[in-house]
């Protein structure tokens, strides 16, 4: 039964894996300053065990003191310097030299992107230290201004850190315990029974009383003319189409999820199912307003 489960999940994952897109700067900023950090590595144990040079002290002292800086900012800014997010909807039409657009991006944050952060700026203070001890080691003045003026800037900063994990573990948990999943779970035609409301500012669930967002669907308008209009409304229905695939798709990981033989699967399986429910929770927390 497992192997069904993660040829299920697998497909799945595979669906979602096409949604995500990567903020390249983002990406590739996060990349280089991870290789600085081991170049700086390379330099303080070569400078350590064989060089022994009171200029590479000031080197890696200036080195490490400007990636302790980023990481720490980043740290700050977890959300925004976090490299991924999820492409639900990108729609860019001309009709009649008028532009219909309707994007959906979702932002999204990694425990393990913190994580990263938070050890990468622990090395980077010990590295601070001990250079600065090293490089000023006949001034007391300079080193405890140095060590106090860290000990400043990386409080605050490693408070934030940590309350990015607790608020991402809080938003996880509260996703996981939102009642989209404790009674949504068996409405399959949810998506059948809608109509939009006046000029397509959003959709509207007729049976259960539930709306989507706004800003979702291309908004219609008297003054559009008749090809406007159609290209309007046939965009909507394609937008509609996606969402509606989306929750069947949910559906399915959802079953397996609440199934008795999921409590019996491996961890692996498990948590594989459990953060792909969280991304499609993510999608669906982002749509329906209540």
């Amino acid at each position: 039964m497992e192997k069904v489960y993660l040829e299920k999940i697998n497909k799945n994952n595979n669906i979602l894996k096409k949604m995500f897109i990567t903020k390249k700067v983002s990406f590739y900023n996060f990349l280089i300053n991870i290789i600085l950090f081991f170049i700086l590595i390379f330099l303080v144990l070569l400078n350590q065990f064989c060089i022994k040079s009171n200029i590479l002290h000031y080197v890696d002292l200036a080195f490490s003191g400007y990636l302790l800086l980023i990481f720490t900012f980043i740290g700050w800014f977890s959300t925004e310097y976090y490299y991924r997010k999820i492409k639900v909807l990108d729609i860019d039409l001309i009709e009649e030299g008028k532009n219909f657009k309707s994007y959906r991006l979702i932002e999204l944050n990694s425990i393990k992107f913190v994580l990263i952060n938070i050890f990468l700026s622990f090395i980077s203070v010990l590295i601070f230290v001990f250079e600065i001890l090293s490089a000023f080691e006949d001034h007391i003045l300079v080193r405890e201004i140095g060590i106090i003026s860290i000990h400043l800037l990386l409080i605050p900063g490693f408070v934030r850190m940590f309350e990015t994990i607790i608020e991402a573990l809080q938003k996880f948990k509260k996703l996981l315990d939102h009642f989209l999943i404790k009674q949504f779970d068996i409405l399959e035609n949810l998506f059948e029974h809608v109509k939009f409301e006046k000029n397509n500012t959003r959709l509207l669930f007729t049976d259960y009383n539930i709306k989507s967002r706004h800003n979702i669907f291309l908004l219609s308008s008297d003054y559009l003319i008749t090809a406007e209009k159609e290209t309007v409304e046939n965009t909507n229905k394609k937008i509609l189409n996606i969402y509606k695939e989306l929750w069947n798709q949910y559906l399915k990981v959802f079953s397996i999820y609440l199934s008795s033989d999921m409590k019996k699967s491996s961890k692996r399986l498990q948590r594989k199912v459990r953060k792909i429910l969280i991304y499609y929770l993510m999608i669906w927390d982002d749509f329906f307003e209540f």
